[in-house]
């Protein structure tokens, strides 16, 4: 082959090449369509990873924290606050939760039980939340949360579970 067609012929693989990893990137994977998006927040903090969290609220301002947390090294959550979202846009007083526990490596903190219960916090459907989180390595963690409904459809039942 003489250097044109041998250059043409590289330029054409190449090109081909570019197609197929292109068309390949966006698709490939294991989506499922019939899971919800996520509706709540994420953050990192250190070696602290905080996922998926928010609150539920009744309309009488009550809430329940839903989430997870994952972490790097192993710590521990030594303390939790929630302050609730105003209708100027300012938070009100922290509120403190009973909820504590060990953030081992290889697992996660579930949140969502008994002792994520956030008690008269005043807690508005639409507005934020503000959840602050204090580790046992000095790590702190403060994420602007969705308050969602305690009657939404994809939630009920963990407010229930709780709730009665």
């Amino acid at each position: 082959m003489t250097l044109p067609i041998r250059r043409r012929v590289g330029t054409c693989l190449a090109a081909l090449a570019l197609v197929v990893g292109l068309s390949t990137g966006c698709t490939a994977g294991d989506w499922r369509y019939e899971a919800p998006p996520a509706a709540g927040v994420q953050a990192d903090a250190g070696p602290v990873k905080v996922r998926n969290l928010m609150v539920l609220a009744d309309a009488e301002g009550q809430g329940l924290l839903l989430g997870s947390i994952f972490t790097t090294e192993a710590v521990k959550l030594t303390a939790v606050g929630v302050s609730a979202e105003q209708q100027d846009g300012t938070f009100g007083a922290p509120t403190p939760v009973a909820l504590t526990g060990d953030v081992p490596i290889n697992g996660g903190l579930v949140l969502g039980g008994d002792d994520s219960r956030v008690e008269k916090a005043g807690l508005q459907e639409g507005l934020l939340a503000k959840v602050m989180m204090q580790f046992s390595d000095g790590t702190t963690a403060a994420v602007e949360a969705p308050v969602l409904s305690s009657d939404n459809a994809d939630y009920k039942a963990a407010w229930d579970k709780i709730n009665g």
